[in-house]
């Protein structure tokens, strides 16, 4: 709680001093360095025979978790859709390569709520860029090409294979939820992590809303809604969904917590992978709306107390 609290005054007071501007260098920021890591990646993959085989790719961070890195670089393609509509022109070159290389990464990783991040980011290009029969065009490739050749490397889609991945999972959501039933209202108590027994030790149950309730009950999960719902406040206007900042946050956030109900333990964790994808963006969207309030509160009091003659 401290972490996080430090974390969220440090992120309030460099908004309230730079504005969106620092928002802004953050996603060139890490534009930048998703593409030199998924690079690094690639190459380290075909240089351990990965194409031969078409294995699942690690990655060169994050000691080579699947699921994690390839969930980074679904927020990475992300990023990309925000440097393709920013000059100078080198902007636009760097986030096309980003893309493209992200996107090669999460077909490589076979993780499958990455494969949505992915295909969100082109849709959300395809969209803002190209004209009617082009959009036709990229989404019947989508939809048609696109699962053909996944079909084709490695013999089935990717909702549909790895099934021991879904029957694990639920499993562990039952002995969760079982465990929660033992104290519904305060839960067992918050503690880091507590490995759950199957026919081996499993360190969470790769869902951060069963994790919370089985450590603090229905009284947590009410505290992580309100925290939904406070994000969902900052971007409760059209226009404000559909601008780059906060609506691309917005998104980072909701991406996260998608992959969060998929695997991730509660997001009480010394900074790690659940920071990037739960605090960051919801420290960002709560302090920009906060500022932006007071600034709007502000504003309102000085022209209530002086209002201009008619």
């Amino acid at each position: 709680m401290l972490y996080l609290s430090l974390f969220y005054c440090a992120t309030y007071f460099l908004l309230e001093q730079y504005g969106d501007t620092i928002l802004h260098q953050l996603l060139l920021a890490l534009i930048v360095i998703g593409l030199l890591s998924g690079i690094a990646s690639l190459v380290a993959y075909a240089l351990e025979g990965g194409l031969q085989d078409l294995r699942r790719i690690g990655g060169v961070s994050l000691e080579g978790n699947i699921d994690k890195t390839g969930m980074l670089f679904g927020f990475h393609a992300l990023f990309c859709c925000y440097g393709l509509y920013q000059k100078p022109r080198i902007w636009r070159w760097l986030s096309g390569a980003g893309l493209l290389t992200s996107c090669i990464y999460i077909v490589l990783s076979q993780t499958k709520v990455p494969i949505v991040m992915a295909g969100f980011s082109i849709f959300l290009v395809v969209f803002g860029n190209l004209s009617r029969l082009l959009k036709i065009l990229v989404v019947v490739a989508i939809v048609c090409v696109l699962p053909l050749a996944y079909f084709t490397l490695y013999g089935d889609l990717p909702l549909l294979h790895r099934g021991s991945a879904y029957s694990v999972r639920m499993t562990l959501w039952q002995k969760t939820f079982e465990e929660f039933l033992q104290s519904p209202l305060f839960g067992q108590g918050l503690v880091h992590k507590k490995f759950i027994e199957l026919n081996r030790m499993v360190p969470h149950p790769h869902n951060f809303l069963l994790d919370i309730a089985r450590f603090s009950g229905i009284l947590g999960v009410a505290a992580c809604a309100w925290q939904g719902l406070a994000s969902l406040w900052t971007v409760r206007s059209k226009e404000r969904l559909l601008s780059w900042i906060p609506g691309l946050y917005f998104t980072w956030f909701l991406f996260g917590v998608l992959a969060m109900l998929t695997y991730a333990q509660q997001p009480l964790a010394k900074p790690n992978y659940i920071w990037f994808f739960y605090w960051i963006p919801l420290a960002i969207l709560l302090a920009r709306s906060s500022i932006e309030e007071r600034g709007l509160s502000h504003c309102k009091t000085i022209q209530e107390s002086n209002p201009q003659k008619q």
